[in-house]
């Protein structure tokens, strides 16, 4: 009759665009998901959710819930 705890997998995705020759970074930002499922279908809903107001605020975390 069901119901044992389910398993869940944190997935992030970190992003970093620097400068070639300086390494000075221009934008950074960062994607958190804790959930049930493939992570590989996670990584393109935090593909998404970064990139969607692209470039936006740099070193921003987006927590997906």
């Amino acid at each position: 009759i069901g119901g044992g705890a389910r398993e869940l997998v944190g997935t992030m995705l970190e992003v970093r665009i620097r400068r070639r020759g300086e390494g000075t970074t221009l934008w950074e930002g960062r994607a958190w998901e804790e959930a049930p499922g493939d992570p590989g279908f996670a990584v393109e809903r935090l593909a998404d959710v970064l990139f969607r107001d692209f470039p936006g605020e740099s070193c921003r975390t987006i927590r997906l819930r």
